[in-house]
């Protein structure tokens, strides 16, 4: 019977490496060789050449490597079909030829084909490769199509959904100021497709040549907290009360003092009543009735809706009270779903989380317990990179000075981004919080300073930077007789197998408790005048609490008085949108200016150009679209 030989080619946007890995790996084995391939890259090793347009069978032919000439050709032998007459296997090789750093062509070569089915052959080579070159284009569009996520979490009160988001989305930060006709953003109102509820949309911010396309989303949670009591937060006020004097924070203590203060001079003038002290008399008369009956009145009558609505949400939340802890694993819970959904969606390449108030202790807590849940995963890197990694792991331990919080917010960043090109999920690159209570983390979150304290070393409560496996001591404690330090690591290393060659490799993780090895913490606050009256009395610096890589910044209040609802008004401080937008890092120039100059060549991965070259490093098999990977 005469034979013929199947010759095509096709040239692919990626590189050789990049279609080589596509080609013999687990997700695009299915899309190139069809849907029952599943080969391990060795000589001797079988597998089946199935398509789609074959019903009848599992797979349409069978064939055994020979040669593995990576990443350049294989040859394969391919047994012929009980459909064919018997004969001789056919000889198939597949070539992958570089043309440049992001091209390459493949080409197929299948010969001793009997002429009569050559047309078959033909047909099914020519759909692998369309289907595989369709993949490819694919892959490279994701690269140039960079997208990011903001995602703002409220406060505390009865918030309406979308109030926080939609406010947020016109308030000027996401504004670009080199538009010279002064016109606004370009925006639309979508429906929200992660956060399960029908009262929720997201605001798109259409891309500019400097910020990409942004999807900014509202984690809404006001719901969750119900049928609060005064008694449950009667009960919380007493706990932060009762606290010795030294424990209370400065800007807390003269309110903390002149309840006490009124408190004593109640009870004491209702003593010195009942014993009969005629002075007393008066003073009871005055402090019982007209202080003690007022502040009572007031409380069960005006302030009883504020007490419940406001100061229960921080009652129940900051409070792991056997009543509490439903509605905190609740709220956890679902923000830690949504920021899982944004990270499995495929289409962001950065997520940013901007808490305000209450909302940046769930952001905290959100971030704390997803990383939790993703800090060790990865997609097998045929040829991974650990150096920044590691350096973020050097200068937490031998610097632990303040003063270099610019570098370390830049080594933080590099780690991220190698972190990512390591084909490693973790999406979120920044914390900004607005107006936080966790300035007063030690007095809100655990009875003293000791317990807090304790609760960072025990890796229970991150810090940033992240706490090392052992408690940290100074270089000259770890000495060994040879001279060398022995660091504490907040890292550790993963054994895996590769899946082309199966070679066991090593991938270097941060540690359960490391978020902020690759996350910078910007953290906004106004500052304070007459006794906190004006400014933001619930904000404030967070660097001493929980890290010194955290970034302080203190701003001045846009009007004389009480401004913790003011963070992104667009009246008042124009410098205060400003400070917002560079701690978002939306704006490659903003970032540039703020980050940069500001923060000695600090890297800004928020620009378009910036996350397309991330992109371009990041292994095509990491990007496959999720149709493909079900």
């Amino acid at each position: 019977m005469s034979s013929r030989e199947y010759s095509s080619s096709m040239i692919i946007p990626l590189s050789r490496q990049d279609a080589w890995d596509l080609v013999w790996r687990g997700d695009g084995q299915l899309h190139f060789l069809g849907r029952q391939a599943d080969v391990e890259l060795k000589v001797g090793a079988f597998l089946h050449l199935s398509d789609e347009t074959i019903t009848t069978l599992d797979w349409w032919r069978t064939a055994r490597i020979q040669k593995v000439n990576s990443p350049k050709s294989i040859t394969i032998l391919i047994d012929r079909p009980s459909s064919w007459p018997q004969g001789d296997q056919t000889l198939a090789i597949i070539f992958i030829n570089r043309i440049d750093d992001s091209h390459s062509k493949i080409t197929v070569k299948e010969s001793d084909i009997p002429t009569k089915y050559w047309e078959e052959v033909h047909n099914y080579w020519d759909r692998r490769l369309h289907y595989f070159c369709d993949l490819a284009r694919k892959i490279n569009k994701r690269r140039k199509q960079v997208r990011q996520a903001v995602v703002v979490i409220h406060g505390i009160g009865e918030q309406q959904p979308g109030e926080t988001l939609y406010s947020l989305a016109d308030s000027g930060v996401f504004e670009d100021k080199d538009k010279k006709d002064g016109s606004h953003i370009t925006k639309w109102i979508k429906p929200d497709d992660y956060s399960d509820s029908y009262e929720l949309r997201q605001v798109t911010i259409k891309g500019t040549k400097k910020m990409p396309r942004t999807d900014v989303y509202e984690f809404y949670w006001a719901h969750i907290i119900r049928d609060t009591t005064l008694n449950q937060i009667s009960s919380w006020l007493l706990s932060l009360m009762f606290r010795h004097p030294r424990s209370v924070p400065g800007k807390l203590l003269p309110f903390w003092s002149f309840t006490w203060l009124v408190i004593l001079i109640a009870v004491g003038a209702t003593i010195a009543s009942s014993v009969g002290i005629e002075i007393a008399r008066w003073i009871a008369l005055v402090s019982s009735v007209g202080i003690v009956a007022l502040l009572v009145s007031l409380l069960l009558g005006f302030f009883k809706g504020l007490a419940i609505n406001y100061i229960g949400d921080a009652a129940r939340y900051l409070r792991p009270h056997p009543a509490n802890i439903a509605h905190r694993h609740t709220i956890r819970q679902a923000g830690v779903n949504f920021i899982e959904k944004l990270h499995n969606s495929g289409k962001y390449d950065r997520i940013v989380l901007v808490g305000h108030s209450l909302g940046s202790v769930i952001a905290y807590d959100i971030i704390t317990y997803a990383w939790m849940r993703m800090h060790d995963k990865h997609q097998q890197p045929t040829n991974p990179m650990f150096e920044d990694i590691i350096e973020v792991e050097k200068s937490a331990f031998f610097n632990k000075d303040e003063k270099h919080t610019v570098d370390f917010r830049r080594k933080q960043h590099a780690a991220w981004f190698q972190q990512r090109v390591n084909c490693q999920p973790w999406l979120i690159t920044d914390l900004v919080t607005l107006g936080s209570p966790l300035t007063y983390s030690d007095f809100l979150i655990t009875a003293n300073k000791s317990s807090f304290n304790q609760l960072k070393k025990a890796r229970i409560l991150p810090t940033c930077p992240p706490q090392t496996e052992l408690c940290p001591l100074e270089p000259t404690d770890r000495m060994k007789e040879d001279g060398k330090i022995s660091l504490d690591r907040m890292t550790y290393e993963l054994d895996y197998q590769d899946p082309l060659s199966k070679s066991h490799r090593t991938f270097v993780v941060f540690h359960h408790a490391a978020p902020f090895g690759v996350t910078r913490w910007t953290n906004l606050y106004f500052k304070t005048k007459y006794c906190g009256f004006s400014g933001d009395i619930i904000g404030g610096p967070i660097k001493k609490q929980l890290g010194n890589w955290i970034r302080d910044v203190p701003l001045d209040s846009p009007w004389k008085g009480f401004s913790h609802t003011f963070y992104w008004k667009k009246k008042g401080n124009n410098k205060l949108l400003q400070a917002l937008k560079k701690a978002l890092c939306l704006d490659s120039k903003e970032c540039e200016k703020g980050h940069i100059e500001e923060f000695h060549d600090a890297l800004f991965l928020n620009s378009r150009y910036e996350l397309v070259k991330l992109l371009k490093k990041i292994p095509a098999i990491a990007l496959l679209p999720k149709s493909v990977k079900s």
